[in-house]
């Protein structure tokens, strides 16, 4: 792109090429990713995708009450899938949040039947599910740790469930007792007369 063509002293017959040599950097520079500007659909300017290079560190700055997207590979304190991942600069309730919003298990390994895992949801939100957890009575039950799975800073609430296996019925039940941040509690008793029980449990916990 030549910034300084035309100048006052230069006739036309000096800048028609550079000019030229201009409108097709601009022409080639907009075709990426958006639809050319002699379409005849009526689409001219619209984007045709959205491409995100992948930023080196540190992380842009926005301004106030802005809203931004970026591909860069997380680092602490976010979770360290070590893959890109596209952030959301968002608002919310407590100031300007950031986080990885395309980061989840799939970014680290591929899920397994009845295993664990967790994603981000895009509010900002963390969902976590595990799978055949082994419980006895009052039991209390950690959330997954790792360098690539995400914390709560405060876990909302946890929906477990008893896990039946071949569609079988059994004498147990469960319930939700506690939840903190890094575990939660549950009791799993029978069904028709009181005491303790064990079964495995699935469950769902959602925060922030």
């Amino acid at each position: 792109m030549l910034n300084n063509v035309p100048q006052s002293s230069q006739s036309l017959g000096q800048t028609q090429a550079l000019i030229q040599q201009n409108f097709s950097t601009i022409d080639t520079a907009f075709s990426v990713n958006h639809v050319q500007y002699n379409d005849g659909s009526g689409d001219q300017g619209k984007h045709k995708w959205i491409t995100f290079p992948l930023l080196s560190v540190p992380a842009p700055i926005f301004g106030a009450g802005e809203v931004g997207l970026y591909d860069q590979i997380p680092l602490a304190p976010n979770v360290l899938t070590g893959q890109p991942e596209l952030f959301l600069r968002k608002s919310s309730f407590a100031g300007a949040v950031t986080f990885p919003m395309t980061a989840s298990i799939l970014s680290t390994s591929t899920p397994v039947a009845l295993s664990s895992g967790w994603t981000y949801l895009p509010s900002g939100l963390i969902l976590k599910w595990a799978a055949n957890v082994s419980c006895t009575g009052s039991q209390t039950v950690s959330f997954p740790t790792g360098a690539n799975i995400p914390v709560f800073n405060t876990c909302i609430t946890v929906i477990p469930q008893i896990a039946q296996g071949g569609g079988s019925d059994t004498n147990t039940a469960v319930r939700l007792t506690a939840v903190g941040a890094t575990n939660f509690t549950v009791y799993v008793s029978p069904r028709t007369t009181t005491g303790t029980a064990t079964s495995n449990i699935t469950y769902f916990a959602i925060g922030y």
